[in-house]
C-alpha cells in the first residue's frame, strides 16, 4: 500500500583553533552546514491522492555548532576540564514527516533542536590508580516527537498520528570512574553514574 523515496543531503564545514601552555590548555570550535530532506512518493494512495504521488516539498534545516573547553593541569597528577556548546541537531527522520509511508505531509513547525552540552570533571592519575569524577547538565529543546497508536472513540476507530512539539528535555547527573591496575597487563575498573533525565517542558499536541 505504499512507495516512496526519502531523498536526503547534508553538508558541513568545520574550523578549530587550539591554544596549550605549560599548565593550561584551550579550544574553540565551530561548525555551519545544512541538511535538506525531500520525500519522492511512487505510488498513489487513495486517501491522499494529492499529497501521496511525486516531490513533495523540500525541508531545508540549518545546523550551527559552537564549542569550547578548557583544561588545567594542577600538577603532575590533578587535572581539571570544562566544555560547553551551543548545538543544533537534526532531528530523525521519522521525527520529520508526520507518516511518510502514506503522504509527504511534515510535521508542523518541524525544525533543529537546539542543545546546551555543559560538562566539568575532575582527574587523579596515580602510579597504580586513577579516577575520574564528571558532572554534566545538558538541555534539548524545541524536539519533535511523532507516536502511532490505534485509537476507538465515540466517532469510530483509526490508526492515528500523535505529533508533539515544542519539546523540552533535560539530562543532568554526574559518573565517577576507578582504573587500578593489577600488574603489568591486568587491569580492573569500576562505573558509577547518577543522573536525572526528564522531559522539562508541556509539548504541544497535534493528533492527525
Amino acid at each position: 500500500g505504499y512507495h516512496y523515496l526519502l531523498l536526503g543531503r547534508h553538508w558541513e564545514a568545520f574550523a578549530s583553533m587550539e591554544v596549550s601552555y605549560h599548565k593550561w590548555g584551550a579550544y574553540l570550535a565551530g561548525s555551519y552546514g545544512a541538511m535538506d530532506v525531500m520525500r519522492e512518493g511512487l505510488y498513489q494512495n487513495a486517501r491522499y491522492p494529492e499529497r501521496s504521488l511525486g516531490k513533495g516539498a523540500l525541508i531545508s534545516l540549518p545546523l550551527r555548532q559552537v564549542k569550547a573547553g578548557f583544561n588545567y593541569r594542577l600538577d603532575g597528577r590533578n587535572h581539571l576540564q570544562a566544555a560547553a556548546g551551543l548545538l543544533q541537531h537534526p532531528p530523525g527522520i521519522r521525527n520529520l514527516y508526520i507518516n511518510p509511508r502514506d503522504h509527504s505531509g511534515v510535521v508542523p513547525g518541524a525544525g533543529p533542536e537546539r542543545i546546551l552540552a555543559t560538562e566539568v570533571s575532575y582527574r587523579w592519575r596515580g602510579p597504580n590508580l586513577s579516577t575520574r569524577i564528571t558532572g554534566y547538565y545538558n538541555r534539548v529543546q524545541d524536539r519533535s516527537e511523532v507516536n502511532f497508536f490505534f485509537s476507538e472513540t465515540g466517532f469510530g476507530s483509526a490508526f492515528v498520528q500523535e505529533v508533539a512539539t515544542g519539546l523540552d528535555v533535560l539530562h543532568k547527573g554526574m559518573e565517577v570512574g576507578v582504573e587500578i591496575a593489577l600488574g603489568p597487563s591486568v587491569t580492573t575498573t569500576a562505573v558509577m553514574a547518577l543522573g536525572d533525565h526528564r522531559y522539562a517542558s508541556d509539548p504541544e499536541l497535534v493528533l492527525f
